[in-house]
């Protein structure tokens, strides 16, 4: 699976973000009061219950290790933790069929008329698509007409009973 390079630099953005605020946190949860640490936490109260509860006996360290705990194991986190080491999609550039053909890496197929990679002409040639339309093609020459739907229909259901029958239909 991958993912834009925008979403791969915002989910570095945000784990890093997080990661930063948790080492923080683990770095002073020791050298600040309780209530001045309490303080600085209630930005963080939307998301995590902070504030004691009256009878409640935990410590600060307590509270940290849970708000520590539960940010690394939030779905939101994860999410951005997983994109951070995933690949990045490679930008594609759409050229046009010029463009294609001066690079010199695209020719014409001769038998249907598409623009293809030099390196795939082989296996194109023997795609059922090039086959086709190549079919169709010397079926407007023959008939001299472009109007010849019912004609290759015909063609298509004497091929699938060839085919039905166990009959080679290269010739066909």
């Amino acid at each position: 699976m991958s993912i834009t390079e925008q979403h791969k630099k915002t989910a570095e953005k945000f784990i890093k973000t997080i990661n930063e605020l948790m080492d923080f946190v683990d770095n002073i949860k020791t050298l600040i009061p309780e209530g001045e640490y309490l303080k600085a936490c209630n930005t963080l109260k939307d998301h995590y219950k902070l504030k004691d509860e009256i009878g409640n006996t935990r410590t600060i360290i307590e509270y940290v290790n849970d708000l520590t705990n539960n940010v690394r194991n939030d779905e939101v986190y994860r999410t951005f933790e997983r994109r951070v080491r995933m690949k990045t999609k490679q930008k594609t550039e759409m050229l046009t069929d010029l463009e294609k053909i001066k690079t010199g890496k695209w020719v014409l197929c001769n038998k249907c008329d598409r623009i293809i990679k030099k390196e795939y002409m082989g296996e194109h040639r023997k795609n059922d698509v090039c086959k086709r339309t190549s079919e169709s093609k010397c079926v407007v020459i023959t008939t001299g007409t472009t109007k010849n739907k019912d004609l290759i229909k015909a063609i298509h259901l004497i091929r699938g009973a060839l085919i039905k029958c166990g009959r080679d239909t290269k010739w066909f």
